[in-house]
């Protein structure tokens, strides 16, 4: 099948489908008599309470756990050269307050030998 052909095929098919989509979008109305209302979040600039100086880098993922605390995977290498960073991943109870973390980036995720526990 040559591109021009290609293209005409799929221009016909938009605009075959184009009024139907509208259609339905046209006939939808918004919801009302919800007394649902939208949660509100807040920034906690004291939260986490990074020990020992280190700075946090880039956080890649955050996750809880049965207990409630954080855990969180950061990017060191995303810091300033010369500035003190914490391990990879690091355990915050719900205050914020440092627990436990571990380097050794990847390996601490999978427990494989050689992984620096600092709490």
């Amino acid at each position: 099948m040559n591109i021009k052909r290609m293209i005409c095929i799929c221009a016909g098919v938009g605009l075959m489908t184009a009024p139907l989509v509208s259609e339905s979008h046209r006939n939808a109305r918004p919801r009302t008599g919800s007394t649902r209302e939208i949660p509100k979040f807040e920034v906690d600039p004291s939260w986490p309470k990074i020990p020992n100086g280190w700075t946090l880098g880039q956080v890649s993922s955050a996750a809880s756990d049965e207990q409630d605390n954080i855990w969180i995977l950061h990017r060191p290498r995303t810091v300033k050269p010369g500035v003190k960073t914490g391990p990879t991943v690091m355990e915050f109870d719900q205050a914020g307050n440092y627990i436990q973390g571990w380097a050794d980036r990847v390996r601490a995720m999978i427990g494989l030998k050689r992984s620096t526990v600092y709490s």
